[in-house]
C-alpha cells in the first residue's frame, strides 16, 4: 500500500512508538495497514507487532480497568 506525502519516510518513527501522541490516530493507522500490506514480516520483531495490536485493540474497544 502506498502511504500519504503526509506518512512517507515517517513509518518507521510512528511504528517505533505507536503510543507517542505526536502522531495522529489516521497516521498511526496508514502505517500499520502499510506494514500488513507488505510480503513479509521477518524484519519486524515479535513484541512490536504485539505492541501495534495492543494499540489497535484499544482503539476498538474500551478496555475494562484490571484487563490490561
Amino acid at each position: 500500500m502506498k502511504v500519504s506525502k503526509r506518512v512517507q519516510g515517517r513509518v518507521g518513527l510512528i511504528l517505533k512508538d505507536i503510543n507517542s501522541p505526536f502522531f495522529t490516530d489516521e497516521e498511526k493507522g496508514e502505517a500499520l495497514r502499510h506494514i500488513l500490506g507488505l510480503e513479509s514480516h521477518n524484519g519486524v520483531p515479535k513484541e512490536k507487532i504485539l505492541e501495534w495490536c495492543d494499540w489497535l485493540w484499544k482503539q476498538v474497544f474500551t478496555v475494562k480497568e484490571g484487563w490490561e
